[in-house]
């Protein structure tokens, strides 16, 4: 009779505390591969990534209340964005309207739009200067980006391969 009971117990604690194992397991799983859930501007899209440069700056909780929201739009061979901006704190608010992925960096430059040094079909980031850059963003995926933007000349472009190449930039003034 006890074998009885003992296999009772078991089946018992296998249908009650098994599903309750695995929903807390597959929780952790999603909560631990969440990563847009808790990071810092720049941020994407669930799925698509957006990752600053090594030279992007993050402005204080202080600037907050004087930043500036940029809507841009990425379509195919365009990046569609006001031509003068404030300097400061800017957010750009980014849409892929495009039929497939494109992702923004943003340049300070003198050079000509068009001229940018090219390696390998992308916008050279070591000439000129790369503030910032998101990850690629997959069609009608969203995107942000926070800069601290000097007053000066800067490209916006999409630079995975030959986008640049085809057009797809807009020079801005920061003043």
């Amino acid at each position: 009779m006890s074998g009885t009971r003992t296999g009772n117990s078991i089946r018992t604690l296998r249908r009650g505390l098994l599903p309750a194992l695995l929903v807390l397991i597959a929780i952790a799983a999603l909560t631990a591969c969440d990563t847009n859930a808790t990071s810092a501007s720049p941020t994407a899209a669930a799925g698509d990534t957006a990752q600053p440069t090594p030279r992007a700056e993050i402005p204080s909780a202080d600037a907050a209340a004087s930043i500036e929201t940029v809507p841009v739009i990425l379509e195919e061979w365009a990046v569609r964005v006001p031509g003068r901006v404030k300097s400061g704190v800017v957010t750009f608010e980014i849409h892929n309207s495009g039929l497939i992925s494109h992702q923004l960096s943003v340049f300070r430059t003198d050079l000509p739009p068009d001229r940018l040094p090219v390696v390998e079909g992308e916008a050279d980031v070591t000439v000129p200067e790369a503030v910032a850059s998101t990850g690629e963003i997959r069609p009608d995926g969203r995107a942000t980006l926070t800069l601290q933007l000097e007053p000066g000349r800067y490209v916006l472009l999409s630079n995975l391969p030959a986008q640049y190449e085809s057009g797809m930039f807009r020079p801005i003034t920061v003043q």
